[in-house]
Parts: C-alpha cells; sequence; structure tokens
C-alpha cells in the first residue's frame, strides 16, 4: 500500500493493509455502526424506514480528489494536474447545470477503474487499493467527526446519510462536516430529505419535501426509451412512497407502453416458446409481452439439450405485441391485477405494508363456529 495518512485511525489502517491483494473484508465500527470494510469501500445500511430532517453528505469526486490531493493516482499517469483540470471544469458545469459535467464524472472515475484493470495501460493495483483504502479512512474520520450530531442511517464509499437530532440545524451540521473535510483537504456536498426507506446498504429511496427523490437499487431506477421494463412497477412504487397509494394509480392508467415487459433469449438457449414447445407456439428472440387475463400461457425457454424451464417473474399467462404501442389505449385482456400483486410483493419485501395473514383451513373452520 502506498503512503497517505491515517486521519487518527492507525488501527484501521492497518487492518486495511492487511487484506491488500485479497477479497477478504473485516467488520469495524464506525459510529455505533458495525461497517463492512474490503477492497470495494466501506459499507453499512439496515433494513428500515426513517421520517424526518435526512442529510446526504457526500466527498465531491472523492477518489479523483484523492488521487490529486494524496498523489496516490496510477504512477503510469505522468501529469495528475490534468486530472484536477477536469475536476475543476466539471464543477464549473454542474454549476451552469450543463449535463457534460456528467460525461466529465464518468471519464474521472473511470481513472481509478482502468488503474486497477490488468488489461489497461495505466494499470497499478497498489494505487488502486491504496485510493479505495484511503477513502475508507476518509469516510469513518467525516463520520465519527458529526456521529454526535444524529444516527447514521447508510456509509457507502464516498458519502453517508444521517438522521439529525432535534434541534440540529442545517448550519451546525454543515460547519462541523465542512471541519472535516477541511482538515482532509476534500470538499463535501449536502442534499436533505424528509423520509428515507432502506433495504440494503445498495437499495433505499430518500423523498424530499418537494417530492423529488434519490434511490439506489434496480426497483427504484427511472425508465427510460433504451431501458424501458414495466415502467407501471417503478411509478406506481413511487406514487406510494409519495401519496400512499398504488392500486388506484395502476387501475387508472390507459398507456398500454407503461405495461410492457421485454423478454430475451439471450446466448444460453435456443429458443422461446409460448405456454409449450411448437413451430406454432416459438417466439422471436427479443418480444414485448404483457400479463393477459386469459389463459393463454407463460413463456418457457429451451435449452441446446432440449430440455426447458420457466421464463422467471412474469405472469401465467401473457400476451405478445411485438407492434408500436406507443399511444395506445390498455386493451380489455391487459391484466392489471398481476402488476398490482407485484407491487405488493415489493412493498412487503420492503416492510412498507403487511404480509397477508396465511389462515388455516383449521382457523378458517374455527372462525365459522
Amino acid at each position: 500500500m502506498l503512503n497517505f495518512p491515517d486521519f487518527g485511525q492507525k488501527e484501521l489502517k492497518a487492518k486495511l493493509a492487511s487484506i491488500e491483494g485479497t477479497d477478504e473484508k473485516f467488520v469495524h465500527e464506525v459510529a455505533g455502526c458495525l461497517t463492512t470494510f474490503g477492497s470495494g469501500g466501506a459499507h453499512y445500511g439496515e433494513k428500515g424506514i426513517w421520517e424526518g430532517d435526512i442529510v446526504d453528505i457526500d466527498f465531491a469526486s472523492l477518489y479523483p480528489h484523492i488521487m490529486v490531493v494524496y498523489n496516490l493516482a496510477s504512477r503510469k499517469i505522468k501529469n495528475t494536474n490534468r486530472i484536477k483540470d477536469l475536476m475543476e471544469q466539471r464543477l464549473e458545469f454542474k454549476k451552469m447545470k450543463d449535463s457534460r459535467a456528467n460525461s466529465l464524472k464518468i471519464v474521472i472515475n473511470s481513472l481509478f477503474g482502468v488503474s486497477g484493470d490488468p488489461n489497461s495501460e495505466i494499470y497499478d493495483s497498489e494505487a488502486c487499493f491504496s485510493v479505495c483504502a484511503c477513502g475508507q479512512l476518509i469516510l469513518t474520520k467525516l463520520t465519527e467527526h458529526i456521529q454526535d450530531l444524529g444516527t447514521v442511517i447508510n456509509l457507502n464509499t464516498d458519502g453517508c446519510f444521517m438522521l439529525l437530532n432535534k434541534g440540529v440545524t442545517h448550519e451546525e451540521l454543515e460547519k462541523r462536516a465542512n471541519e472535516a473535510a477541511e482538515e482532509i483537504g476534500i470538499p463535501v456536498e449536502f442534499d436533505y430529505y424528509v423520509k428515507m426507506i432502506q433495504r440494503s446498504v445498495n437499495e433505499y429511496i430518500a423523498l424530499a419535501s418537494d417530492g423529488s427523490y434519490h434511490s439506489k437499487g434496480k426497483i427504484w431506477k427511472e425508465r427510460n426509451e433504451l431501458d424501458n421494463d414495466c415502467p407501471i412497477i417503478q411509478k406506481a412504487l413511487i406514487n406510494y412512497i409519495r401519496y400512499g397509494g398504488y392500486r388506484s394509480f395502476i387501475e387508472s392508467n390507459t398507456d398500454l407502453e407503461s405495461f410492457q415487459m421485454i423478454i430475451r433469449k439471450g446466448g444460453k438457449f435456443k429458443a422461446l416458446y409460448q405456454g409449450y414447445v411448437s413451430p406454432e407456439t416459438r417466439l422471436g428472440d427479443t418480444n414485448r409481452v404483457f400479463a393477459c387475463v386469459h389463459r393463454t400461457g407463460g413463456v418457457i425457454k429451451q435449452k441446446f439439450d432440449d430440455t426447458v424451464v420457466k421464463y422467471p417473474a412474469l405472469p401465467e399467462n401473457i400476451k405478445v405485441d411485438n407492434g408500436d404501442v406507443r399511444d395506445k389505449q390498455c386493451p380489455f385482456w391487459l391484466d392489471k391485477g398481476w402488476y398490482i400483486h407485484e407491487v405488493e410483493k415489493i412493498l412487503e419485501e420492503w416492510n412498507l405494508i403487511p404480509k397477508p395473514k396465511v389462515t388455516s383451513t383449521l382457523d378458517m373452520f374455527m372462525e365459522g363456529l
């Protein structure tokens, strides 16, 4: 591991040094949280729901800053000033709300990733691990410096979520966090929320007072034209978080495209079929399907040895429509109940609604007496 400060965390730095070059992880307590440390960063996040004054504190471009401030960039990069120039340019774009800020962020952050790739021209595994280890010490330093101001909800690589104690102002929190940031030499950024729902460290949604939100995890991911698989479920979940309803939201939606599910054969399978294997039921390699109220059968995948398996996470009965469904209204055969049930399963998994009580035949008999 290359040389860099321990930020008052000598024991933690020694533990990190001991796992260099391995996939090992260890647990270390940070601000009362049993946090996992390893070559992928520091992580903590338990399942729960929090309401109140919640802050997300993030280091701005943490890894690139570490490369420049502590001279931990790949030793094959001769001019680290160029990294600094790119970061400054990105911040200017961000202030201007210029979309090029996101493009520069990808370029800058990729410098860390490629330094750990043996096929890269700037491969330097020691520098790569040192950047990650330094980042974990920095996150620990920040968190412990502000720990008395609230309850830590999430620690993840370059920042933390915290539920502030009653009476703690944003000014007080920012002053304290900036003290640590100035000592470290890397700026921090603040975002505030009123509610946070978390399933794990990489699965959460935080809702702001204006209805906007920040999320992590597949189910909360906003769909787009290139990734538009079953957008009604994500929209219904967001509607539930904001307003408390999902059933009427789905039932009143008339846009067929919102209910589409995209299925693909993939390279490990020979063919897709609907219901059973037959030339008449064979589907294309990529299809748009919908839940159907009629008994049409589901989708099965045929392996190269001709055995078949059920296509996962699909309805028992589907309708295929590979035509243009834009601006198309929902037809009578669309089974909206299936989509409602899928939303309910997710809400149950996140403890947002109670799981249905499983009633035995004996219980039902006794209730009837």
